[in-house]
């Protein structure tokens, strides 16, 4: 499936050793234009269109999620599962690892996460791919990490078709910050995987 989606760049061992170093000086990575355009604009358009289920609780987040996954998308959900995805991250991220969770989360104005005892998550590296077809920047919306002491110690900005790796340590939680009325009605659209 790889060749039909991904940019075949990112099947080069050139290319991954590259991101590999700059993995290892920065924890984090966005690897952008990293599926075929065609592949990407086809699963940006069924997101941008799907119907929409909120999930909701007050003092943890507030997001959204499709009603029922568009196949273009199922298959690139498939794919963070698989050996081929794990090989992948594994040689970025210079280390054996699996996907162990996969989710899609859109964000519209009013949504968010915040930093809860009830969210945190185990030590591992986190993927997201990006599928927001448009966004104003001053609509926030992007992922944050941070230590123990609130300090911020990356951030994934909203990139259209750039795949993030991060790396997270145990005492580093992550939040979406707060869609503001900036991003009016369009989406910030992610598939979001864990892999330890």
């Amino acid at each position: 499936m790889t060749k039909y989606v991904i940019n075949p760049k990112y099947l080069s061992d050139d290319v991954l050793k590259t991101a590999a170093k700059y993995f290892a000086r920065e924890n984090s990575i966005q690897l952008r234009q990293f599926l075929l355009p065609e592949a990407f604009a086809k699963a940006a358009r069924a997101l941008s269109n799907a119907s929409l289920g909120e999930l909701y609780v007050p003092d943890q987040y507030r997001w959204h999620a499709p009603k029922k996954i568009p196949e273009s998308v199922s298959v690139l959900l498939s794919w963070l599962k698989s050996e081929e995805a794990s090989k992948i991250i594994s040689c970025v991220a210079n280390r054996s690892i699996r996907c162990a969770l996969v989710g899609i989360s859109v964000l519209t104005q009013g949504d968010y996460s915040l930093l809860h005892d009830k969210l945190k998550e185990p030590p591992g590296y986190d993927v997201i791919l990006d599928f927001t077809p448009r966004w104003d920047n001053r609509a926030c919306g992007h992922h944050s990490y941070v230590d123990g002491n609130g300090n911020e110690l990356a951030r994934v900005p909203v990139m259209p078709n750039a795949l993030a790796i991060v790396k997270r340590p145990a005492g580093v939680m992550k939040f979406v910050k707060y869609v503001n009325h900036y991003a009016g009605k369009d989406r910030r659209i992610v598939l979001e995987a864990r892999y330890a």
